[in-house]
This record gives structure tokens, C-alpha cells and sequence, in this order.
């Protein structure tokens, strides 16, 4: 009986210690709101377009005359962006500094800072 009592007790703290992890990835994932139009910090023409729901979806990536899409997911506190002409993706880590801010670090893309473009225009058809 008392061994039982044990199971049960730890199975709650198991239970309780899931939901608290959800609900803080959940809290974090709205803090990040990753969807929109985010532009490099020195340099506007600079641009990540993130398309989907919170934790992942397409991307469009623009620089000067290179452009590329892909999609992109969040495991943890990394960024996966996966091209559409590559089979595997690449990591890069991602930072929340304060709301419209964001961090990117990794092959390619270190230590740039990222802020999401405001503005009041929504697009009816998506880029081709």
C-alpha cells in the first residue's frame, strides 16, 4: 500500500512538472512571436520573413540580391531553418532580448540582431 501511495505522489509531480514545462514554452514562444517581417539591426535590407504559427513554418530570407526560402521549426532554443534545396537544415541559436528584438547565432548568421518590422499592413496572397 505505501508503495503505492509513492507511485502515485511521484506520478503527480510528474504530471504537475509537464504542464509548468508546456506553459512556459507556450509563455516563451508568445514572448518571441516569431511570425512577420524581421530586419537586421544594421542593416534594414536585410530581411527573414517568418510564415506559420509560433513554433514553426516557411521563412524567406532576403540580402542584398540572395534570396532563400525553406521552412523553419524551434526545438529548445534553437532555430532549425531548412532551405528548400538542401536535405538537411542548419541550427542556429536564438535570443529574446525584449519585445521586437531577437538574437540569431550560428554557420553563416553569427551574432546578428534582429527586430521585427511594425507595421499595420497585412498581405492577402502570399509571395511567390
Amino acid at each position: 500500500m505505501g508503495s503505492l501511495i509513492v507511485v502515485g505522489a511521484i506520478a503527480i509531480i510528474v504530471f504537475i512538472w509537464v504542464q509548468k514545462t508546456r506553459m512556459a514554452r507556450k509563455k516563451w514562444l508568445n514572448q518571441l512571436d516569431l511570425p512577420g517581417t524581421w530586419e537586421l539591426a544594421d542593416n534594414s535590407s536585410t530581411t527573414f520573413e517568418f510564415i506559420g504559427d509560433l513554433s514553426g513554418g516557411n521563412y524567406i530570407f532576403s540580402s542584398n540580391n540572395m534570396l532563400e526560402s525553406g521552412g523553419w521549426q524551434i526545438s529548445g532554443n534553437m532555430l532549425l531553418l531548412t532551405p528548400n534545396d538542401a536535405k538537411e537544415g542548419t541550427s542556429f541559436e536564438i535570443r529574446w532580448f525584449k519585445l521586437g528584438e531577437i538574437g540569431i547565432h550560428g554557420p553563416g548568421r553569427e551574432r546578428q540582431i534582429y527586430q521585427k518590422r511594425v507595421d499595420n499592413v497585412v498581405q492577402l496572397r502570399p509571395r511567390a
